[in-house]
């Protein structure tokens, strides 16, 4: 049953976190112009598919990299909050969380929040869950 339920909160949590597109970082730029680095969107782009094939770790290295170039990334704060969630690494998973609401439009505000309170879920911290 707890495996059920966890399960079932990562398809909620996969699902309201990546429901809106990538759009906090159109026009942005990679720090450096190299080749072989993507820009940040495509980065984020690329982790959200690993994210859902159930990919947490290599999704986490993605988002990371999208960070350096876009530290005020929405998207990449959140997909990196959802990938830590997935991979049991909560308090992480809330700081990316606490990040994106705070990067957040206010058409988006509420896919961060709610990303947070399934955070609290998975954790089993009904308080601040709800």
């Amino acid at each position: 049953m707890r495996s059920l339920l966890r399960k079932v909160c990562g398809v909620v949590l996969c699902v309201t976190a990546f429901s809106l597109p990538a759009t906090s970082l159109a026009g942005q730029t990679a720090a450096v112009p190299d080749a072989q680095a993507a820009d940040p969107a495509e980065l984020v782009k690329q982790a959200r598919k690993l994210s859902t094939d159930g990919k947490q770790d290599e999704a986490l290295a993605l988002y990371r990299r999208a960070l350096e170039r876009a530290p005020d990334s929405f998207d990449a704060h959140l997909g990196a909050g959802v990938a830590c969630d997935l991979r049991g690494d909560y308090a992480e998973a809330r700081k990316h969380f606490a990040r994106a609401i705070e990067l957040a439009a206010e058409s988006s505000k509420n896919q961060a929040l709610t990303a947070m309170g399934v955070s609290y879920a998975f954790g089993r911290d009904v308080r601040n869950a709800a």
